[in-house]
């Protein structure tokens, strides 16, 4: 996370808004687990505080699903 970070800032710093746009869009693509979604906005409200202010990609996430009933050991 830290290298998006940087990578970002340099290319906000630089005005690099179509390299801005791509990595927006590969933040994006990863997996929508909660932790990665909470990342992935704090790079996007990154990106907001540094003065972008083009289209932001949908996050995605994932939906746990039960697998059935809960095993039961038994001694």
């Amino acid at each position: 996370m830290a290298e998006l970070h940087a990578l970002l800032a340099y290319q906000l710093n630089r005005r690099h808004h179509a390299a801005v746009v791509e990595t927006l869009e590969r933040i994006a693509r990863q997996p929508g687990f909660h932790g990665v979604r909470q990342q992935s906005w704090t790079l996007y409200q990154e990106a907001r505080r540094r003065g972008y202010l083009g289209p932001m990609p949908q996050l995605f996430f994932l939906q746990k699903i039960s697998h059935g009933e809960r095993l039961v050991l038994s001694p």
